[in-house]
């Protein structure tokens, strides 16, 4: 820390082998899915939530946690899907108020994939693998879409100007 200024800095190799979730989920996940497809699909969710709940339950928060923020390794693998997290300088660990900001997570990754064609249980599929007792809370849930609903209503204002 220098002169009260907190400073840091990620080094990567590079990720040319990774595409954002952004871009390669909608090709990807073409319906109709194919059995293999879906189980792709489902393995996909369950990493990004475990990733994500990960993340949380350190108490960092990204702030700008699109699917255009989290990598996936271009070619299909059996098990576990290989992901990677960036634009990390946004990253706060331990915020002072830490529900708005996992609020605020959670709602960009929910309005991020609003396009893709995901089921009710694919919401609930990553939810269980975030965190499961969260699955219940009823007040959080409804921050979320609110939240994602503003996120979407400032998009569309922005667009129209």
């Amino acid at each position: 820390m220098a002169g009260g200024i907190e400073e840091s800095f990620v080094l990567t190799l590079g990720l040319h082998d990774y595409e954002s979730l952004e871009r390669l989920a909608p090709k990807r996940f073409v319906p109709p899915l194919t059995p293999p497809v879906v189980l792709e699909k489902r393995r996909l969710i369950r990493a990004v939530g475990e990733l994500t709940g990960r993340m949380h339950w350190r108490r960092f928060c990204h702030r700008d946690y699109y699917w255009a923020h989290v990598m996936l390794r271009k070619e299909p693998v059996a098990e576990a899907p290989d992901l990677r997290l960036i634009d990390l300088q946004r990253v706060i660990a331990r915020p002072w108020w830490f529900h708005r900001w996992r609020v605020k997570d959670l709602a960009s990754l929910h309005y991020s994939v609003r396009h893709l064609p995901l089921t009710r249980a694919d919401h609930l599929r990553f939810l269980h693998a975030y965190n499961a007792a969260l699955v219940r809370d009823r007040r959080l849930m409804a921050a979320v879409v609110e939240k994602s609903e503003r996120i979407a209503r400032h998009d569309r204002r922005r667009a129209a100007t």
